[in-house]
């Protein structure tokens, strides 16, 4: 399934750009595969026999974002001091949390992840697309932890801190702001947010900085 989005056809583009506008309009349970087909004036046949079911096309969404991005952010920072290289990282989660957190926070539904575990038991595609997803979450805490130890090296870190623990408590906590923000208070308090996204971004990237004990030269 991974091979497919090497070389995706022009047919398959399209497929996802209107499959993320139907989630983002309608979320998962009510997003319709016969809307995706209408709206680009195919048979829902086709999108059967490019994504398989509802299930694959949703999670391609989120392997087509992070195929598309990650490389190119691995070699941005090959060989970068420890501001540039945190930097890079830290704004690329943020960036890509901004792009799907409207979308893929469906998945963090208890209903719908449920739903998702059911699947994954008897979907070998839909299994090697979350072993994908779970992979570069896995790379992304050992490219924070890697550059924490680089830090603590050139000491303007705090030393004693464990790097691997760290680097997850920092995705996790990337992770749930982006989830709240977008998500659970306005759906289930019903209460607009007293600061903008790019407010919270900030205050978000100085936690991280405090937490490190990073010490600016």
């Amino acid at each position: 399934m991974l091979e497919k989005f090497k070389n995706l056809k022009e047919i398959d583009i399209k497929i996802l750009k209107a499959a993320k506008e139907e989630f983002l309009k309608n979320g998962f349970h009510r997003a319709n595969i016969d809307n995706i087909a209408r709206s680009l004036r195919i048979g829902k046949g086709t999108i059967y026999r490019h994504f398989g079911n509802k299930h694959i096309l949703f999670l391609s969404l989120l392997v087509h974002n992070l195929l598309e991005k990650w490389d190119s952010v691995k070699k941005s920072i090959e060989g970068k001091d420890f501001k540039t290289t945190f930097e890079k990282l830290i704004e690329n989660f943020i960036s890509f949390h901004i792009e799907t957190s409207r979308i893929f926070s469906n998945l963090f539904s208890e209903e719908i992840w449920k739903e998702f575990q059911k699947q994954l038991k008897k979907d070998k595609k839909l299994n090697e697309l979350m072993s994908f997803i779970v992979n570069c979450r896995e790379e992304s805490i050992e490219l924070i932890k890697n550059s924490l130890d680089m830090a603590k090296k050139e000491n303007i870190i705090l030393t004693e801190i464990n790097s691997r623990i760290l680097a997850e408590i920092i995705i996790i906590t990337i992770n749930h702001f982006f989830i709240t923000f977008y998500v659970n208070p306005p759906v289930k308090l019903k209460k607009q947010k007293e600061y903008s996204i790019e407010e919270g971004i900030k205050e978000l990237k100085a936690f991280i900085y405090r937490g490190v004990g990073y010490k600016e030269n």
